[in-house]
């Protein structure tokens, strides 16, 4: 009967520590997108059933669009006209604004979460708990893997390093003030 009690005992705490790990990212992410919210892409042109087209260099770059030349394709008409010498992109403008800002954003919630892990996995080694330990940490590490999912194709290397640097710096830390030097050193000592 102990045993069974032991089982499911240690059934709820691992199950009460994923749900806190989960739970925490939620809450984060969601606060992060309230506190910080994302850029919103506006584009030029409407959801209108008549699209403007832009047949000239100058009618396109007037809307903030990017115009590509192309070469003249031959009509099959009896006039010597020409169809269109290139192809208009109307939302050039406002899509490279938008991946400017998104980048921008990206970049920011990055080191927020970066440093949000790192003290949250402080934060376990400093409050010792048979629950709360294990889930701060776990839910410091599901932290790292999120910024870096969400921006690590984005980040300049240089920016990469140093953020990594940090933060290992400071699990490092941790681990020598919770764990000690001392303990692995009287492990050789004693054998």
């Amino acid at each position: 009967m102990y045993t069974l009690y032991m089982n499911h005992s240690k059934i709820a705490q691992v199950s009460l520590v994923v749900a806190i790990v989960i739970i925490f990212n939620m809450f984060t992410s969601y606060t992060i997108s309230l506190v910080y919210p994302a850029p919103v892409y506006q584009p030029i042109t409407t959801d209108a059933q008549f699209v403007e087209q832009y047949t000239t260099a100058e009618e396109c770059i007037s809307v903030g669009g990017q115009w590509t030349e192309q070469m003249p394709i031959p009509t099959k008409t009896d006039s010597n006209e020409n169809a269109m010498l290139g192809y208009c992109d109307p939302e050039y403008t406002a899509r490279m604004t938008y991946e400017a800002d998104r980048a921008s954003y990206e970049q920011v919630v990055f080191i927020v979460l970066v440093g949000i892990g790192a003290m949250v996995i402080v934060a376990a080694f400093v409050y010792t708990h048979a629950i709360l330990t294990p889930a701060f940490a776990w839910a410091g590490v599901l932290s790292f893997l999120i910024a870096s999912m969400r921006y690590w194709s984005e980040a300049q290397t240089w920016l990469k390093v140093l953020i990594l640097a940090l933060a290992l710096s400071a699990l490092v830390v941790t681990a020598l003030k919770k764990f000690g030097i001392q303990q692995n050193n009287q492990d050789h000592i004693d054998k």
